[in-house]
């Protein structure tokens, strides 16, 4: 990633599978995608994510019952917050090298929750505004429209 003003607001919006980066200036007049990424894993259903069949356990109380044992955690979720820590860490190293003086995070409540207790702490600090909504789908000529009041002002990104 190059190094851009510090006057540009990056707006991150994610779901659990997928992510966009967009940089902002003039109130939104000037975006432009910076990363678009989606997880495969994260899209997948628990059925598709596990290897085998689950496993089965004879029931000591009883003679011949079998029940299926569920799997300690769920692969589905498991793949969404390793998406959700790749992600973090992309904002992450984008902060430290100044590439953004703004951050905008735009997911559905639940990644938003988990995007705001995995930022560290100086990427957390830039974060301007939060959106609950799933924007990953908006074309980005439509995402501004969203977005009212949320992007930097037009005379931000001159310093005015």
């Amino acid at each position: 990633m190059a190094k851009r003003s510090s006057k540009t607001t990056w707006v991150v919006v994610a779901d659990g599978a997928r992510a966009r980066i967009i940089a902002a200036e003039a109130g939104g007049a000037r975006m432009r995608e910076v990363a678009a990424w989606e997880s495969a894993e994260a899209k997948k259903f628990n059925r598709d994510l596990v290897s085998d069949k689950r496993g089965r356990a004879q029931e000591s109380a009883t003679t011949g019952a079998r029940h299926t044992v569920e799997p300690r955690a769920d692969p589905h979720k498991k793949a969404k917050q390793e998406f959700v820590r790749d992600l973090v860490q992309r904002i992450d190293e984008a902060a430290k090298q100044g590439v953004f003086g703004a951050l905008v995070l735009v997911a559905p409540p639940v990644v938003l929750g988990e995007l705001r207790q995995s930022l560290p702490r100086a990427a957390a600090a830039l974060v301007s505004r939060e959106v609950k909504k799933d924007l990953t789908r908006t074309p980005l000529a439509a995402l501004a429209k969203h977005l009212p009041g949320v992007l930097p002002p037009v005379g931000a990104a001159r310093g005015k």
